[in-house]
């Protein structure tokens, strides 16, 4: 009985001895370094707000942080890159196949300024003058030689719809007979001085196809007269005409166009002195009609035309009918521009 008391005596003794060696050896716990995060005690209330929603895009974010902040190290967050611009090329519009009517009607590229072009058209003219007596009715008629002309124009180009031009008209015709009687004055050098303008007023194709002209001239005009039984005499006024035409293309093929063109023709009265003796011209009008081809090139245009003109040119002492016919090759040449800007 001594025995047992004495070994349980024993086993306690080392016990508390035990606790107190290990309690004299542990390891003293590393104080922390880093802010001190206080985790609110979990809530069993629903969340309420824009906390409602669990944001799981930032999650990965807050993990980090923890993950920072157990280790004492300060919190780095990086910002993240900002998109490339990826570069947008935009293909250049393809060019189409180009517009005859425009390339043939249209050979002007307005561009910034007033573009500018020469025009030489000689031309073969061929005429008749029918008459009739005021005082006895007698009629009669003159025909003229095969006669050579010339047009000049300085063409200013504003607009693809509006041209402007100075004309410049030559011409040298001289009549014949063969009534037995003689010419006085046959005719001769005629000279006419102007300006003219040109307009399509129409929009789309039709508008390539379609152009206004009007023209007005100063110069020499022939009128017929017969001074005796025996002679003839063409005279010679100065006035004022003017033309107003319509072209129109009818086809076109590449650079090239056919078309019509009409108009109508005034002139303004006169008075003729001859020796001494005047007498009065009567306003006269007429009419005309053309058929031209045209080739456009890059620097220049060709047009070759054929008219046929018609015109009531009475005066006090005969009234007359005048026809003319011409065969025009001419030539536009265009060069460079004037800017006003």
């Amino acid at each position: 009985m001594k025995a047992v008391s004495y070994i349980t005596a024993v086993v306690i003794a080392a016990a508390v001895a035990g606790v107190f060696l290990v309690r004299a050896y542990r390891v003293p716990e590393t104080p922390r370094t880093g802010p001190v995060t206080v985790r609110p005690e979990p809530s069993l209330e629903p969340p309420v707000g824009p906390q409602a929603e669990p944001q799981f895009e930032q999650r990965p974010v807050i993990m980090a942080a923890e993950k920072a902040r157990s280790k004492g190290t300060p919190e780095v967050f990086e910002p993240a890159p900002e998109p490339v611009p990826v570069p947008v090329f935009t293909p250049a519009p393809e060019s189409g196949p180009v517009n005859p009517a425009v390339a043939v009607s249209r050979p002007w590229d307005s561009g910034d300024g007033v573009k500018l072009g020469f025009v030489i058209a000689p031309s073969l003219i061929y005429g008749k003058i029918d008459a009739t007596d005021n005082s006895n009715g007698a009629k009669g008629n003159v025909p003229s030689d095969p006669a050579f002309g010339c047009d000049l124009k300085f063409v200013q180009a504003w607009s693809n719809d509006l041209t402007s031009e100075l004309i410049v008209q030559l011409n040298d015709i001289k009549y014949n007979t063969n009534s037995g009687r003689v010419f006085n004055d046959n005719g001769g050098f005629m000279f006419n001085v102007g300006a003219g303008v040109g307009w399509r007023p129409f929009g789309g194709e039709f508008s390539n196809r379609l152009k206004l002209k009007a023209d007005i001239l100063f110069g020499d005009e022939f009128y017929f007269r017969a001074p005796t039984v025996t002679s003839l005499a063409i005279d010679n006024a100065r006035t004022v005409k003017g033309d107003l035409t319509v072209d129109f293309d009818i086809t076109t093929y590449k650079y090239a166009a056919l078309g019509i063109g009409a108009g109508g023709r005034f002139i303004a009265p006169a008075t003729i002195d001859v020796s001494g003796a005047a007498y009065d011209t009567k306003t006269g009008y007429g009419y005309f009609g053309l058929l031209y081809v045209r080739q456009h090139l890059r620097h220049v245009t060709f047009e070759e035309s054929f008219t046929y003109v018609n015109l009531y040119k009475d005066t006090d002492l005969f009234n007359q009918t005048q026809a003319f016919v011409s065969l025009k090759v001419g030539a536009t040449f265009l060069f460079g521009g004037i800017s006003f800007k």
